[in-house]
């Protein structure tokens, strides 16, 4: 699987025209930043802490190919 990982509103990515769209993330501008907790790691592995709309970025990742 191939993850994108982008800020881009939806006609913006359909405009790069990328073949391969497996997988895509897009937030709304409303995410926060990494707090370096760890608590993807330790208390909830691959799911943030905070809810917003990066949250299963770590399980995303993980699961990717590129």
């Amino acid at each position: 699987m191939k993850l994108i990982i982008h800020d881009l509103t939806d006609e913006e990515f359909t405009a790069l025209d990328i073949a391969d769209k497996d997988t895509k993330i897009f937030a709304a501008g409303k995410f926060a930043h990494c707090q370096g907790c760890f608590g993807c790691w330790v208390k909830t592995p691959g799911t943030c802490l905070i809810n917003d709309g990066l949250r299963h970025i770590g399980a995303f990742i993980g699961k990717s190919d590129e």
